[in-house]
């Protein structure tokens, strides 16, 4: 050691094995802290100044160069030349060091400008490595800088590298000090705390390194990736928390390559072109809008082509651009590695989204695939009346053994309560039917089963309140026009010679014919709104004024081009809903693309903001101040003012059960993939916090098979 021939032979004689051991640890701290600092002033002697004089550059150019390649090596070489002077100061004043500890805390408490250096040195690679390759005069000048003696055959590269080498490089020094200082020594204590402060602080440079190296790589996508025009989306690349998670190129079964891009958000699928720039094969995949099947062996059919591999996964986009991609990995273990991080991040997706709604299981009991649930009504607080293509059925909410079969007709479509006037309305197979409402907890009683026809050949019908008044209303639809009869209950105990046309009687109770209107086209379903109803329609929503049908009128005005032309150029789309958000505002849903605001006259209130669909609801529900829009694969829960996608739910088979604009409570039903049957789900607000413990959708999903 170098330690022992720089002090007599007569002190050395004096310590124990363990001391010198301790003396020769603390030597090697500083004479290797004296190599380092010769190193970073070679910066300056072998590097900087030579080139200024060789004029590769001009100067502004030359700074520029220094600045972003060297960054603050001059704070660098500051804090180890009067840390060194401090070192050496102490080793002058006895032989033998007792405490470095002392030193080495001030010393930590200067690393700051590590900081800085080590996340400029991520930017500083990429700089030296392009002007290397685009100036053959600067690449010739490091050539002859690596050929000096005082270089040591080393590239400049190694040079930049040695600050961070250096500093990762002192917790094994002290540890090594540690090793052999003696428990009653208090430079004990000292060095444990110096040690926790280095490990601390690399931690953390670790971490700002990380991200400055995500910073720039996210640079470097996004000023590569080249959309067409009318397929461009803002992946939010800049944004603060944005991550690069993995990267690389997989073959499709067909032979081609994509490059596949995972970000914390979203998958990017780009053609693998020799172009400098990424061109999406297809629309970016959100991460919760994507799913993944791996292939064992077999063949995986894909068009008319096919392979044999048991390396290929399948990625599906659930969203309206629809897709999938059967990619094939060169061994077993990249798969296992691209199929862990996608769904890794998926997960982590999942959690972090604000839980808005989580989904509460109605029944255990599943309803096989000819049982399927097609329309649900709540009613007596915790009690549900299901109707299926096999009967209706009702029970309480979690309570399985509760459910039975209360009423033996195929094919319902429809169920409403009026509990007002104890009748429960059923339309199954057009046939419209009411029954005693007891009819939902005593089927047993002969009296109960007995129902009354209402009206045949009814397509559908709707119960609510229009200025306070509870109504009935039906309609038929002959050829492609649309008729309705609007039904109002009437107690015949208190007006027993009621007059009117009197359709059911029950429990001392009668609907009577209340208004009757047509509109010239066919529609879709009834709903009520404060003081009026509107029918949805093909192409948009007829708004019933009951107190003057002459007054009704159509919204939106699709010839106001200006305002509405969007919706003529989707010959696809057809309204869902409409929803009042207020007294002055309400929500259009359809079914394709979108949903937007209008005010009571049928103007756009918000025109800059049109509302666009991840996937391709089939029916939509507001609850509270969100829209629910319910697809097959999943549902998306957005803020019905902003728009803002706030949560979505996965599922297989999603259907929307108790469709109606003042509705409590939101019901459907999902498919479980392990036996195929279909269970009742409700939506309920969540009193759980991002990543507590919870019944989740994720959870349910799971434990149905799905």
């Amino acid at each position: 050691s170098l330690w022992l021939t720089s002090v007599p032979e007569e002190i050395i004689e004096t310590l124990s094995d363990k001391e010198r051991n301790r003396q020769i640890a603390i030597f090697e701290i500083i004479y290797t802290e004296e190599e380092y600092l010769r190193d970073l002033k070679l910066y300056d002697t072998l590097f900087i100044e030579p080139l200024h004089a060789a004029r590769v550059f001009n100067c502004d150019k030359t700074e520029n160069f220094v600045q972003d390649v060297f960054v603050n090596y001059r704070e660098l070489q500051q804090i180890h030349e009067e840390t060194i002077a401090i070192l050496k100061e102490r080793q002058s004043m006895n032989a033998i060091i007792e405490i470095i500890g002392d030193v080495i805390l001030q010393f930590i408490e200067r690393f700051e400008p590590y900081v800085l250096f080590s996340t400029g040195s991520v930017n500083s690679g990429r700089v030296l490595k392009n002007e290397r390759a685009h100036s053959s005069a600067l690449d010739g000048f490091l050539e002859e800088c690596q050929k000096k003696p005082e270089a040591r055959k080393l590239p400049l590269e190694s040079f930049l590298s040695r600050p961070n080498s250096r500093i990762a490089r002192y917790p094994l020094l002290l540890d090594r000090v540690l090793k052999y200082t003696p428990e009653d020594n208090v430079d004990r204590e000292i060095l444990s705390n110096a040690i926790n402060s280095i490990k601390a602080f690399l931690t953390r440079l670790n971490e700002e390194t990380g991200r400055e190296e995500n910073r720039l790589k996210l640079q470097e996508i996004r000023d590569k990736i080249e959309f067409k025009t009318d397929d461009c989306m803002d992946l939010r690349l800049d944004d603060e928390d944005r991550q690069l998670i993995r990267e690389g190129l997989l073959k499709r079964s067909i032979g081609q390559s994509l490059r596949l891009i995972l970000f914390d958000h979203v998958l990017f699928l780009a053609k693998d072109k020799k172009a400098a720039n990424h061109q999406p094969q297809h629309q970016p995949i959100p991460l919760e809008l994507l799913t993944l099947q791996a292939h064992s062996d077999s063949s995986i059919a894909t068009g008319e082509e096919s392979t044999k591999n048991s390396h290929s996964f399948t990625i599906t986009n659930l969203s309206k651009c629809g897709g999938s991609f059967t990619l094939i990995a060169s061994t077993f273990a990249e798969r296992k590695q691209w199929m862990d991080k996608i769904q890794e991040q998926k997960a982590k997706r999942m959690y972090k989204q604000p839980r808005i709604f989580e989904i509460a299981r109605v029944s255990d009991h599943g309803f096989v695939p000819e049982k399927t649930a097609s329309c649900t009504c709540a009613y007596c607080k915790r009690k549900i009346a299901v109707g299926t293509k096999d009967g209706l059925f009702s029970g309480f909410e979690g309570d399985p053994a509760s459910f039975r079969k209360v009423l033996d007709h195929p094919r319902i479509q429809q169920v409403e309560t009026l509990q007002e006037i104890g009748m429960v309305i059923v339309l199954q197979d057009k046939l419209l039917l009411t029954y005693s409402i007891d009819v939902l907890d005593n089927p047993e009683s002969c009296a109960n089963r007995q129902g009354q026809k209402l009206a045949s050949q009814v397509s559908y019908f709707g119960t609510g309140r229009c200025d306070g008044q509870l109504l009935v209303v039906l309609m038929k639809l002959k050829g492609l026009k649309s008729f309705f009869k609007v039904l109002e209950p009437v107690s015949l105990r208190e007006n027993p010679k009621i007059k009117g046309k009197l359709l059911c009687q029950r429990n001392g109770f009668a609907l009577r014919l209340f208004k009757e209107f047509y509109i010239g086209a066919e529609s879709y379903s009834v709903q009520f709104l404060t003081k009026k109803l509107y029918v949805v329609c093909p192409k948009g929503f007829e708004i019933i004024n009951l107190e003057a049908l002459h007054l009704n009128k159509s919204i939106p005005d699709l010839s106001d081009e200006a305002q509405f032309g969007f919706i003529n150029r989707r010959e696809e789309c057809r309204p869902l809903a409409m929803f009042p958000l207020d007294t002055e505002e309400f929500l259009l849903c359809y079914n394709v693309e979108f949903a937007f605001h209008l005010d009571k006259l049928g103007r756009r209130t918000r025109p800059n903001l049109l509302i666009e669909w991840e996937g391709r609801p089939n029916s939509v529900a507001l609850h509270g101040q969100y829209i629910i829009a319910f697809g097959n694969f999943f549902m998306e829960i957005r803020h019905a003012e902003s728009g803002e996608l706030i949560q979505v739910i996965n599922g297989c088979n999603l259907q929307y059960l108790n469709p109606g604009t003042h509705k409590d409570s939101v019901y459907f039903r999902m498919e479980s993939l392990r036996n195929h049957e279909h269970y009742l789900f409700r939506l309920i607000t969540s009193t759980s916090t991002q990543g507590e413990t919870s019944l989740t959708a994720e959870s349910l999903y799971k434990s149905t098979g799905a």
